[in-house]
């Protein structure tokens, strides 16, 4: 994960309102100029089912690989930025607890000079989430601005609003690199439970993905660990090997916004997770599989 990574509601580091922006870019601006590496967080990392993020990254083809080690002291680059609180989803996992748009979002010139500061501070790279990014109007007028700042761009969305025309301007624009879209099951019924939205929107996710590629863009697929979604992890995996996906990505749970109780604190998920380990080895088509624990909060 980023070394700094902020939603609505995770305090100070949060890409919020424009108080705890400024926060957060001072706090970046402060690091950036310190004599050591530093990194924002308590002294010591967070354990699987401690209540805090764990990503596993089953990751069929090479890309976005690093040689940097994110456990390990360095500069802020990465900035994780939730741009809009408004989704038309409801997913009962929802780590930042989204819903309808807040009344002290940043506005365009807002968050075009907190982009422009954090550029300034040394980020190279914004991921960019929410809610669902695509509500929010001035989306592309955000993302034009990243491009001429020279930052590069990953987008994580549900993929509803993604149509050929968007994905074929962003391909000519250069808005973006890589897509992540929360897919989380194949199974219809499960998907409408979990998203609050009607089971043809799976569809429309699996749709966007191939659409996705088609334009080149790097494309990786999102679950978030639940007792709904452990048993399809394996379904889905194979259906990355015939889609062409690059990643899966198995988000275990953060405990904020509506994620929390989603398993008890003492559950080991790397454990869960063995089976679809043991599978992904076996498949004919796979690269290696990442895991990274953030520091505690």
């Amino acid at each position: 994960m980023p070394p700094w990574r902020g939603g609505r509601d995770e305090g100070p580091c949060s890409a919020g309102p424009p108080l705890r922006v400024a926060r957060a870019l001072s706090i970046i601006e402060t690091l950036q100029g310190a004599k050591e590496p530093a990194k924002v967080g308590h002294s010591q990392p967070s354990v699987p089912g401690s209540g805090s993020m764990m990503d596993v990254k089953f990751k069929l083809a090479p890309g976005h690989a690093s040689d940097s080690d994110w456990m390990a002291p360095s500069r802020l680059r990465h900035l994780f930025w939730n741009v809009t609180h408004e989704c038309n989803f409801a997913c009962g996992v929802c780590f930042s607890n989204s819903g309808q748009r807040a009344s002290d979002e940043l506005t365009t010139a807002e968050a075009t000079d907190a982009l422009r500061r954090a550029r300034d501070a040394g980020v190279d790279l914004v991921v960019l989430s929410g809610g669902e990014p695509f509500l929010r109007p001035d989306l592309f007028e955000i993302l034009t601005c990243m491009a001429r700042l020279g930052l590069t761009t990953r987008i994580a969305s549900n993929g509803s609003c993604l149509t050929d025309d968007v994905l074929r301007r962003m391909a000519i624009e250069k808005l973006a690199t890589s897509f992540q879209i929360s897919v989380d099951t194949l199974d219809p019924d499960t998907y409408e439970r979990m998203h609050g939205a009607r089971a043809e929107m799976l569809g429309r996710a699996l749709a966007a993905l191939r659409l996705i590629r088609s334009h080149g863009f790097h494309t990786t697929v999102s679950t978030r660990l639940t007792p709904g979604t452990l048993p399809g992890i394996p379904a889905l995996l194979d259906r990355a090997a015939d889609e062409g996906w690059a990643t899966v990505t198995v988000h275990c749970p953060l405990h904020s916004g509506r994620a929390r109780g989603a398993w008890p604190p003492e559950t080991d998920l790397l454990a869960l997770l063995e089976p679809a380990c043991e599978h992904f080895v076996r498949m004919s088509r796979h690269w290696v599989i990442e895991t990274n624990i953030p520091w505690a909060r």
